[in-house]
Formats: C-alpha cells, sequence, structure tokens
C-alpha cells in the first residue's frame, strides 16, 4: 500500500484593510475636502467682490496676492509648528481662525465696511490661517495609518485636493448667482467650521500628537511631505 503524497498547503490570502473602516481618517479626508472645497469657493468670492462690488480692477491681483502669498510663506511655520505641538489642535486653530475671519468680512460686508484696505487685511490673516492647516494635515496623515495604507490614504488626499481645486470655483460661481456677498461669506465660513467639527471625536494616543510613533521612528513634517511625494519610502520599522 502506497503512502498518499503530501498536499500542498492552501495559501492564504489577507484582504487589505480599507480606508473607509478608519474613522478618523475618514473624518480628516472630510474635513480636508469641505476646507479646501469653501477656500477655492472663498477666493472666488473675494475677486467678484473687488471686481462687482468695490470696483476695483487695479486691486484684484494685490488681493490675490495677499491671500495666497501669506500661504507660501507661513507654510514654513506651520512645519515647525506641526513638529511640536498637537496636530489636531493646530488643524483647530486654522479652522477656526479661517471661519472667525469670514463671520467677521460677512458682517463688515453686510454693514458696507469692507473696503479695499480691511479686505487686504482679511485676506492676509486668511492666509497665515490656512499656511497651519496644510502642514499639520500632511503630517497627521503617517499617525493614523499604516505601512500598508498610507500609499492609499496619501492618494485619497492628493486626488481631493485637486477636486476641489476644479469643483470649488464652480459651486462658489453657482452659489454667487443666488447669494449675496455677505451670505457667500457666512455660508464659507460655517461650512469649514463644520469640517472643523468633525476632528472633535479623533482620538490619538498623546505621543503621535507630536510626531512620536510607539512603533516607527518619528515622523516630522519634513518627512511627512517627502511620504506625499515617496510613499513607499515613508517611514522605517523598527
Amino acid at each position: 500500500m502506497t503512502a498518499s503524497a503530501p498536499q500542498p498547503a492552501a495559501s492564504v490570502r489577507y484582504a487589505k484593510p480599507s480606508l473607509f473602516a478608519n474613522t478618523a481618517f475618514v473624518q480628516i479626508w472630510l474635513c480636508s475636502l469641505l476646507s479646501g472645497l469653501f477656500f477655492s469657493a472663498y477666493m472666488l468670492a473675494e475677486s467678484w467682490y473687488v471686481l462687482n462690488e468695490l470696483h476695483q480692477r487695479s486691486w484684484l491681483g494685490i488681493v490675490m496676492m495677499a491671500t495666497t502669498l501669506p500661504r507660501f510663506i507661513f507654510m514654513l511655520v506651520g512645519g515647525a509648528l506641526a513638529d511640536r505641538m498637537s496636530k489636531t489642535r493646530l488643524l483647530a486653530l486654522s479652522i477656526m481662525a479661517k471661519s472667525v475671519l469670514l463671520l467677521m468680512m460677512a458682517g463688515l460686508a453686510y454693514a458696507g465696511y469692507l473696503k479695499i484696505y480691511p479686505l487686504l487685511g482679511f485676506a492676509f490673516l486668511f492666509g497665515v490661517a490656512d499656511a497651519l492647516f496644510g502642514p499639520a494635515m500632511q503630517s497627521l496623515i503617517p499617525a493614523l495609518l499604516g505601512k500598508e495604507q498610507l500609499l492609499r490614504g496619501n492618494s485619497l488626499i492628493q486626488t481631493g485636493n485637486q477636486a476641489v481645486v476644479v469643483i470649488g470655483p464652480m459651486i462658489g460661481g453657482l452659489l454667487l448667482s443666488w447669494l449675496s456677498y455677505p451670505v457667500m461669506f457666512l455660508l464659507s465660513g460655517g461650512m469649514i467650521l463644520l469640517g472643523g467639527l468633525l476632528l472633535v471625536r479623533i482620538r490619538i494616543p498623546g505621543r503621535m500628537h507630536r510626531g512620536k510613533f510607539p512603533h516607527r521612528r518619528c515622523v516630522t513634517w519634513r518627512k511627512a511631505s517627502v511620504m506625499s511625494r515617496r510613499p513607499l519610502c515613508c517611514c522605517r520599522w523598527g
């Protein structure tokens, strides 16, 4: 009687965990979408306000520069803060500041006091507040996702960021055809604040808040920014 040949062990394939099963990541992603969407809508409303309400065509480029230039200059400051303090707290601070600025703009526009110089000041402060958002968001993603999810998570975040750049002005233009400028500023501030409320229930271990991961070497904002471009080389485990 011949012995039967041993059967090869069946290979086991594990399904990749879904990003949308990670509640904290989904909340951060939705917050990023809402903030980016209504930031783009605000930029359109701001430019139309200069042209149609203030009739200051020669100031349009200066106002746009007052919003965008601080975002690039103070992003380095935002990155340094993201490496040293709670990332969710920094995100909440940025969102709260932008919401308050937009609510103040809505009140001044309704009263007829939002002239070109106050608008320049608001545009500058809004750009500074928004400069804190990007670095904090970028350095928080590695704290929420594992090594096997980081590539997909970064791709989803970047795709959403590119989409809102296109969709935001379209929504802003559609809303401005129905709403006044004060209401548009008020709506933008309210929706950005709504995105910030998604951060309230996020729970991250205290060590992760400051970029210190219990199972990974420290990931700072500079390293996280490299991860978003080269996610396959994102972390060193050990």
